[in-house]
């Protein structure tokens, strides 16, 4: 099995579930056949690009997961960071990196730098 089937069946299974929707709600939202969202979520299909670029955008899935399941959690959390930030204004991102770096520094006054949560 490949890996990034593996991913996206996760990340389908995972967002559907999040949005407490069954297989055949989930399925007629993407216009595709229960069947082959069964399949996608039990690493049995792989779709049509078409069909997984409106899946990504249709469930707002993060590529990254799909196409680099490798990545361990912290590069994720990075990448999913980075994500955020992407969305807002200058003014947004310059007042977020001041608050993160006083957060942090609190974060390391208090924990050293040991922090591993």
């Amino acid at each position: 099995m490949d890996n990034c089937c593996k991913a996206l069946g996760d990340c389908i299974r995972q967002a559907r579930k999040e949005a407490q929707l069954t297989q055949a709600q989930l399925a007629e939202k993407l216009e595709i056949d229960t069947r082959t969202l069964s399949n996608l979520e039990n690493y049995n299909a792989n779709p049509k690009f078409t069909t997984l670029c409106h899946i990504i955008k249709s469930l707002n899935l993060n590529p990254q997961q799909i196409f680099y399941p490798e990545l361990n959690g912290n590069q994720a959390n990075l990448t999913n960071f980075n994500e955020l930030l992407s969305g807002c204004s200058s003014g947004e991102t310059e007042t977020l990196f001041a608050a993160c770096k006083e957060i942090l520094s609190t974060m390391r006054s208090s924990y050293g730098n040991n922090l591993h949560t």
